[in-house]
């Protein structure tokens, strides 16, 4: 499925000539994520099974309007709990915010934000996700969860190197 998201600002630069065929894209695209910003804070305060589905619904399938899809949310559900059955009786925070960023990984990150790099690739312009480097995501997922929510640790970093004050504006 097309992203459209840069396509007016890229094709703008083309056209204007000041993005030229060796130029290399590098955007943020899922540092939020890796930084741990998609974790629902209310998985970590009260972890519960039934509460990971609503999450997942809630931030990823408010776009179907129930009145033309009525069936499409309860169907979603269904799969979802199916899904992550195993997770019935859990109530440890670790697994149900893992299986929260494991389906992010698998599901979202891929088909709606990477996938948006193949918009560079239509305008034969190289991209790069540095963000994606294999190293960064092996640190990231050390990260005691604590710290990864909210992005906490990230923000904290980046208040920490910042001498001219272009992270102050950050939530805290």
């Amino acid at each position: 499925t097309p992203v459209y998201l840069d396509y007016e600002a890229v094709h703008d630069l083309r056209k204007r000539g000041l993005l030229s065929n060796d130029s290399c894209i590098v955007n943020g695209y899922s540092g939020d994520f890796l930084f741990g910003g998609h974790v629902p804070e209310q998985l970590l305060l009260a972890p519960d099974y039934e509460e990971l589905v609503n999450a997942i619904i809630r931030k990823h399938c408010s776009h179907f309007n129930p009145s033309i899809f009525p069936n499409t949310i309860s169907e979603i559900r269904e799969s979802l709990l199916v899904q992550f059955s195993d997770l019935k009786d859990c109530t440890d925070p670790g697994p149900i915010c893992a299986a929260y960023e494991n389906w992010e990984w698998r599901e979202r990150q891929p088909k709606a934000v990477v996938n948006g790099q193949r918009l560079y690739e239509f305008f034969n312009v190289h991209w790069a996700l540095p963000l994606w480097d294999k190293r960064l995501v092996k640190f990231w997922a050390k990260v005691p969860l604590n710290y990864r929510v909210n992005q906490l640790l990230h923000l904290r970093y980046l208040r920490q190197v910042e001498n001219l004050g272009a992270f102050s504006f950050l939530r805290s």
